[in-house]
């Protein structure tokens, strides 16, 4: 599902549905969860954190572009998603 610029907001909820090298070099992965702090930073893209649960450091803020996130609802969100992922990418699983 792609999302038009005009649907996201800040704080909404979104999902990653695209790996690119852009993000994955900031350690974020397709299907990693986070929410946007600045929905109209640049057209076509979104400032969206990424963090992890806990007293963790947040794995990223970044830009992303609107095309590469989903919109979910609280009932889809995961609080462990972002660790399990980014475990499984750096090989701690």
């Amino acid at each position: 599902m792609k999302n038009n610029k005009t649907k996201l907001k800040d704080y909404d909820c979104v999902e990653l549905i695209a790996d690119r090298e852009c993000y994955t070099k900031d350690g974020v992965y397709k299907g990693m969860q986070g929410w946007i702090c600045f929905a109209k930073e640049v057209v076509g893209f979104s400032l969206v954190i990424f963090p992890c649960y806990g007293n963790h450091p947040d794995i990223a803020t970044i830009s992303v572009r609107d095309e590469d996130l989903r919109i979910i609802t609280k009932d889809e969100a995961d609080d462990w998603i972002n660790d399990r992922l980014k475990a499984e990418h750096e090989g701690k699983k």
